[in-house]
């Protein structure tokens, strides 16, 4: 299959695709559109125009240091496996980031705009493929719930006593947020059970 730009009219086509070939980070179709939205040479598809059987996306993360290339999304079709898809996809990207100015390149890490926190451990085929590409793990994600339904929302007495200190408590407004919200410290670099962040440099 030959590798190629991702066509703007495939962005419904490609979330189809993300949702088959990871069932651990299933996102709803506005998010992944939103993932998307960056330079279109470094959006690849392999397959057909309208029906892609593999997809990659790089983004650039300048940072104090270095211009950090970070490879944001990676699926192959489960049924499009085993024939160097991953690997020809994750070689491009690589290559197009590196032109760009990068000089390391990290796997599912792009914070503050990710589409997935690391790359999941129960994933063995991304970790098999990660590792034989030269990337090892460099830090760690922990994903937190708490149930919702156990316990009552009425925030008033707290309002209260915080209001009667002195603070103010207001909703939280779209013109109130930060365009981008600052990066999470690094996390320890350590084996673990946990989302990891792969490198490569």
């Amino acid at each position: 299959m030959t590798l190629r730009p991702l066509h703007p009219s495939e962005t419904d086509a490609a979330h189809a695709l993300w949702q088959r070939s990871a069932p651990l980070d299933p996102v709803s179709a506005s998010v992944f559109r939103e993932k998307l939205e960056t330079e279109p040479a470094l959006a690849v598809a392999a397959g057909e125009v309208g029906a892609p059987a593999a997809l990659g996306v790089g983004v650039l993360w300048p940072t104090a240091e270095a211009v950090r290339g970070s490879v944001r999304l990676l699926a192959v079709d489960p049924s499009a496996r085993r024939r160097g898809l991953g690997r020809r996809l994750l070689s491009a990207l690589e290559e197009a980031l590196r032109q760009r100015g990068a000089t390391v390149a990290r796997l599912a890490e792009a914070a503050p705009n990710y589409l997935t926190p690391g790359v999941d451990v129960r994933n063995a085929g991304a970790l098999a493929l990660a590792e034989a590409c030269g990337y090892a793990p460099i830090g760690e994600a922990v994903n937190l719930g708490v149930d919702l339904t156990a316990r009552a929302w009425d925030t008033a007495a707290d309002e209260a006593r915080l209001t009667a200190v002195g603070v103010g408590v207001r909703r939280a407004t779209t013109a109130a947020t930060p365009a981008r919200w600052p990066s999470p410290r690094r996390a320890a670099t350590r084996p673990s059970a946990r989302p990891s962040t792969w490198a490569s440099t």
